[in-house]
């Protein structure tokens, strides 16, 4: 079996198809190559997703995944984190010699050598070909520094983050019922994060001035973080956002951006972390402010759900240990 590259992530992302398995595979790169790794980055998706694994992993030249056949370049290790039909390309990269790891989705167990869930909102599975839950949530590494840097942040501002493309413009939802919401709320302030991969979005953008909240655009992982401490609590889009904010402490309220994760996102409450406030797709801006009232914006459930989150809280290491765990095989299945 070819032993370069180690590993060959093939992630898809950008403004139709949001950039959190982009995002995600990413920081699993970036582990690989600090181990001393061979990496190879193949991206579906427009410019914007381009140019994160360019300002991310500036070692790295994206490749282009176009055809299933793309997948069969060789690799010790192919991961695939992505939503969209992946069989052709297990197929092609099995037929290559490489083994297969696939991120976030339970379709593929049985063609794929090993399955990651790294989330909490996923219902366990007593399968020997799939590891899940809190040790495997991924972190971006800035921001586990932020949080053992042993500041005291004062959460005072609330934060709205929907994500690097947001694609049904939630962002744009949630600002009148959150202004209105937040009416006689004690906080100094609202920041919107406005993605990379948002578009021409004049409208949002005019309105976020007018109801004087403040606009960010381009933000690195580190200042992304430091919003994330300074915030009460922030809306976020139902994804690698949620667990950003879970592992700093501040409360997440969460949109789903498809309608086929709301089941999840309401499972992801049940289990102590955050609070559902909807589909974007099908926003209601009654029942979103109603959420707001009943969860962050009161005092005794916000301390609650701050001590829940961190009781089922993880370190946010993930990725390091999906690449110990691929070097541990891999040096295994070299040894037989």
């Amino acid at each position: 079996m070819s032993r370069a590259p180690f590993l060959r992530c093939f992630a898809a992302g950008g403004a139709g198809l949001g950039m959190g398995h982009v995002m995600r595979s990413i920081e699993i790169a970036r582990e690989a190559i600090a181990k001393g790794h061979a990496v190879a980055f193949a991206v579906r998706g427009d410019a914007g997703a381009r140019a994160a694994v360019r300002e991310l992993l500036p070692s790295l030249e994206p490749e282009r995944w176009d055809a299933p056949g793309d997948a069969a370049r060789p690799a010790t290790w192919s991961l695939f984190d992505t939503r969209e039909a992946i069989a052709a390309e297990l197929g092609a990269a099995r037929a290559a010699g490489s083994r297969t790891l696939v991120l976030d989705r339970v379709d593929a167990i049985a063609a794929a050598d090993w399955t990651v869930l790294p989330t909490l909102h996923a219902r366990a599975r007593r399968d020997p070909r799939v590891a899940q839950g809190g040790p495997w949530c991924i972190v971006a590494r800035e921001l586990r520094a932020l949080e053992r840097s042993g500041e005291a942040p004062a959460r005072r501002r609330v934060l709205v983050t929907l994500g690097g493309a947001d694609p049904h413009d939630a962002t744009g939802a949630v600002c009148d019922p959150l202004a209105k919401a937040l009416d006689r709320a004690d906080v100094d302030g609202v920041d919107v994060v406005v993605g990379r991969c948002f578009g021409a979005r004049a409208r949002t953008l005019r309105r976020v001035d007018e109801l004087g909240f403040r606009a960010h655009f381009d933000l690195g992982r580190r200042e992304l973080g430091c919003l994330m401490r300074r915030s009460l609590f922030a809306v976020c889009g139902f994804g690698i956002s949620v667990y950003e904010l879970a592992c700093l402490g501040t409360t997440p309220v969460y949109v789903a951006h498809h309608a086929a994760d709301a089941a999840d996102a309401a499972y992801l409450e049940c289990r102590g972390v955050g609070a559902f406030a909807g589909v974007a797709t099908s926003f209601d801006a009654g029942a979103f402010r109603a959420r707001l009232e009943e969860t962050v914006l009161d005092g005794g459930w916000q301390r609650r759900a701050a001590r829940r989150a961190q009781r089922v809280a993880f370190d946010g290491a993930g990725a390091e240990r999906i690449v110990d765990e691929l070097a541990r095989r891999a040096q295994q299945e070299g040894a037989e």
